[in-house]
């Protein structure tokens, strides 16, 4: 004789698993769109970008809009240069004003040479490439930039892909980003720093440093 009180007692049950199970696969699937873009450019690069002041990391890029240097240096100085060969004009590096020095307007080539790494990008309207990329070690690497208006900092890995953005915060009389990338082996990086003041920047620099590597 069927006892129809444990086949219903062992039905529920196997639903109870069943409804179990599905939460928990919907719980891994929630908690695998849930992980932040900080984790994935990390587990993707080996490098994850910090911020040391008030603003946080944000990574929707990019910030800069291209302007053809012509025009930029146009802005700045109210001049411009034409060839009337066939060899185009050149514009960096061309200096346009003591401290002042055209932005970079490609991706950087060259590492720089020794650390730190100290550059002036006073004089940029729109945006520059830092000049150098830089080496992160095994206890990463720190960047710190400043202007007398506000500006923004996306960071970069060699090959392109998108680290993550820091806007300037307000220190004093000037605009500061200062971050760094945690420990990170064997990385290269290098920055665009976009102009947000309204006009040319004005006592701007950055430097690219390295933490001691005791390894």
């Amino acid at each position: 004789m069927l006892n129809f009180k444990k086949l219903g007692s062992l039905a529920l049950a196997g639903c109870m698993a069943a409804l179990s199970l599905a939460m928990s696969a919907g719980a891994v699937d929630a908690n695998r769109n849930n992980i932040s873009e900080a984790d994935r450019i990390y587990a993707e690069t080996g490098m994850r970008l910090v911020s040391r002041t008030s603003a946080e990391v944000t990574y929707t890029q990019p910030k800069s809009v291209a302007v053809d240097p012509a025009e930029e240096i146009a802005a700045v100085t109210g001049m411009r240069l034409m060839s009337r060969t066939s060899s185009p004009v050149q514009y960096c590096p061309v200096t346009l004003a003591e401290g002042a020095i055209v932005r970079a307007v490609s991706k950087p080539t060259q590492e720089a040479s020794s650390y730190p790494y100290t550059q002036n990008w006073s004089g940029t309207v729109s945006y520059t490439y830092t000049n150098r990329y830089f080496r992160t070690n095994s206890l990463g690497a720190d960047f710190d930039a400043s202007a007398s208006g506000a500006f923004y900092a996306d960071f970069y890995k060699l090959d392109g892909t998108y680290l993550g953005g820091v806007p300037a915060v307000p220190s004093g009389s000037k605009y500061v980003v200062s971050a760094y990338f945690e420990k990170s082996d064997a990385n290269y990086y290098y920055v665009i720093l976009t102009n947000q003041s309204g006009s040319a920047a004005q006592n701007a620099s950055y430097t690219a440093s390295l933490p001691f590597d005791r390894t």
